[in-house]
């Protein structure tokens, strides 16, 4: 006689189920001990550079309030305004420096050869920050003022003539028995002595 098998499960239901979630709680815990590390390393080196340049900083200050003291030892004003002083100081010194390679001579005589006979000046104004010159002057006519600037254009030494300004005007002479008329212009035109570099020097307008 053949005996029924009878087969209880001794399991809960649902405990593959569980299993499932506990092994993936388990891998997020291993991926969150992992992520926690590296953001910890990172940390680590970002307070190590941090406290790096806080040390060159410090080095850098220090040496900086003993240049400080050292040159106030020496008698320099290192003040806003003595800085600026000094500025003004080094300013003056490049316009002394430029005036000394200067050549007025040179200048005249490059004028003298460029600019017509019948034309008067009156004033030459040099800007070494810009290489030019101001001039200014009377011309007894149209045709004078032409002259000058073709006469200008012409020298090697001379360029970039811009001719600001011209007024017409009469004038009686001592006696004011006769008038007379002529022209009052300003111009201005960048100067390059033959044989020199242009200047870059940035210095104070200087006559």
């Amino acid at each position: 006689m053949n005996i029924p098998r009878l087969h209880i499960p001794l399991t809960a239901q649902g405990l593959t189920t569980i299993r499932m979630i506990q092994a993936g709680l388990a891998g997020i815990c291993v991926f969150l001990l992992l992520t926690m590390s590296w953001i910890w390393w990172e940390t680590q080196q970002i307070e190590a550079e941090t406290l790096k340049e806080e040390e060159t900083i410090a080095r850098v200050m220090e040496t900086s309030r003993q240049f400080r003291q050292q040159a106030e030892s020496n008698g320099y004003n290192l003040s806003d305004q003595g800085l600026q002083a000094l500025s003004q100081q080094v300013t003056f010194a490049k316009e002394l420096t430029s005036l000394q390679k200067f050549s007025w001579t040179q200048l005249l005589n490059d004028l003298e050869s460029a600019v017509p006979s019948r034309i008067a000046m009156e004033s030459v104004i040099l800007d070494f920050q810009h290489s030019t010159i101001a001039l200014s002057g009377t011309a007894l006519t149209l045709e004078d003022l032409s002259a000058l600037v073709n006469g200008l254009e012409q020298h090697p030494a001379f360029r970039d003539i811009v001719l600001s300004d011209h007024k017409f005007q009469k004038k009686k002479d001592k006696d004011k028995k006769h008038k007379f008329s002529y022209f009052v212009f300003n111009l201005e035109v960048t100067y390059q002595p033959q044989g020199q570099e242009p200047s870059r020097q940035k210095v104070p307008k200087s006559a």
